[in-house]
């Protein structure tokens, strides 16, 4: 004779056994989950757009990461497949509006304290 053990393919289990709710709780419309990914995007770039607002100078990795920024400089680039990317889809900022890139990002985290 043969065992058949829990969890082999042979083995069969009713699922429905193991659910302690009534029949009928669960019979209504599925909910629908949003994709966070879009929202934390988002979040991103609204970060950017502040830092543009705050320091009126596009930021760069170093500059970002100096002022301690969140969510970080790495996590930017790994969303948008670069930090300069990411500046550009912020569009935060008119093409008229001439802002330059800061020079020196120590700077501008001195300006933060």
């Amino acid at each position: 004779m043969v065992d058949l053990l829990i969890g082999s393919p042979d083995v069969v289990v009713d699922l429905s056994s193991h659910n302690a709710n009534p029949p009928g709780v669960f019979d209504g419309a599925p909910y629908e989950l949003r994709d966070s990914s879009d929202d934390r995007d988002e979040e991103a770039l609204a970060s950017i757009r502040a830092f543009l607002e705050e320091f009126r100078v596009r930021p760069t990795a170093r500059a970002w990461t100096a002022t301690g920024m969140t969510p970080s400089e790495k996590t930017i680039r790994r969303r948008f497949g670069s930090f300069r990317s990411a500046v550009a889809l912020a569009n935060a900022l008119s093409p008229s509006e001439n802002l330059t890139v800061p020079k020196s990002s120590t700077a501008i985290a001195e300006s933060r304290l």
